[in-house]
């Protein structure tokens, strides 16, 4: 699906046809900044583009893959593999090694991502259960999604001493089976879509628990749900359901589902709020999505850098709020600003 758009005759707009392109999650934003750049822009071309590939295509369209068309702004909902650029002592640009090597990128942060677990807040023996527990760990997550038996869980490094109350049995997945005060019903699992090519709430899911899928597969009981509106819905018509969604839409959600705390690398139970997705503690499921824009070409350049600072500006802070994500810190946007100025004027003392 491609989306096209017009900017405006403004020294401050490009006047060439401007490609995005890469990430699925970066989409829906990147689209809604089309058009907002559009209202003072209408006259030059800016065209959004949805991928199948996501990040790893947004890379090799920015980086001049001759198997895509290139573009201009390359989105991602991660950062450069060593593979694919070499990080710059600046710390925010990269020479590519993959497609044209000669091209360069200068990475932005586009705005900040989440994933979330939920469960209907008026299900008293669930909300109750977690609450006795304090969060769930990454082992108790991965048991609940897992279709491997204890035994081979345990044999792939699985803790499992994470099932305080096990039965034993690998047909049955009880949420009394993490504590004995917890119900003996079974954990209904639902989340983001897997059919077909993984959504990209579930790509970021299945990578921080089940990073072997799918040669880890998910339980056959696993519901896997497009809408992520129909996932809120889900959890509260399920009996013992939880299931992961996006941040932004799990919130539209809340009071009626609930949260549930994740134990974080450092061994702390956090949860998602704006803060703790912002300041990065919110781990392994909050992240930063960036853009990567051509630097290697100064028209090139200048044409990306004016779309970024729509994206930076106030509407554009909003067009996150409203479409999907968490918008950028005060901080995050002084940088970003600095980054623009340094490169205009990198690129205005060529001519």
């Amino acid at each position: 699906m491609v989306v096209q758009q017009a900017a405006a005759d403004n020294s401050a707009c490009t006047q060439n046809e401007l490609t995005v392109a890469g990430s699925t999650t970066v989409y829906p934003v990147a689209v809604e900044w089309a058009y907002g750049y559009k209202t003072n822009c209408t006259e030059s071309n800016v065209t959004v583009a949805w991928e199948l590939g996501g990040s790893s295509v947004g890379a090799k369209r920015v980086c001049g893959d001759p198997s895509y068309a290139p573009a201009q702004i390359g989105t991602m909902s991660r950062t450069f593999n060593p593979r694919e650029a070499a990080l710059q002592s600046d710390g925010y640009t990269y020479n590519c090694l993959i497609g044209d090597t000669t091209r360069s990128v200068a990475q932005f942060v586009a705005f900040y991502d989440a994933v979330v677990l939920i469960v209907d807040s008026n299900d008293t023996s669930v909300t109750s259960c977690i609450e006795k527990l304090g969060c769930l760990t990454s082992d108790q997550i991965r048991w609940m999604y897992s279709n491997y038996t204890e035994a081979e869980l345990i044999a792939t490094g699985w803790n499992a001493s994470s099932l305080s109350n096990s039965d034993g049995s690998d047909a049955t997945h009880l949420w009394s089976e993490l504590n004995a005060t917890c119900p003996a019903i079974e954990i209904a699992i639902a989340g983001t879509d897997t059919v077909g090519r993984l959504s990209g709430e579930a790509e970021f899911f299945l990578k921080s628990y089940i990073p072997k899928y799918p040669v880890e597969p998910l339980r056959s009981s696993y519901v896997s749900i497009i809408d992520h509106d129909a996932i809120n819905l889900h959890v509260l018509e399920t009996k013992g359901a939880i299931a992961f969604n996006s941040y932004h839409a799990a919130q539209a959600g809340t009071p009626k589902t609930m949260f549930v705390p994740i134990k974080s690398p450092s061994g702390t139970c956090v949860t998602a709020t704006k803060e703790t997705v912002q300041s990065l503690t919110y781990l392994p499921l909050g992240r930063q999505t960036f853009m990567s824009v051509l630097t290697s070409d100064c028209t090139a350049l200048l044409d990306g850098l004016s779309y970024i600072k729509y994206a930076y500006s106030p509407n554009g802070q909003e067009d996150i709020a409203d479409t999907y994500g968490i918008p950028l810190t005060a901080t995050d946007l002084a940088s970003g600003a600095m980054k623009i100025e340094t490169l205009r004027a990198g690129c205005a003392r060529l001519f």
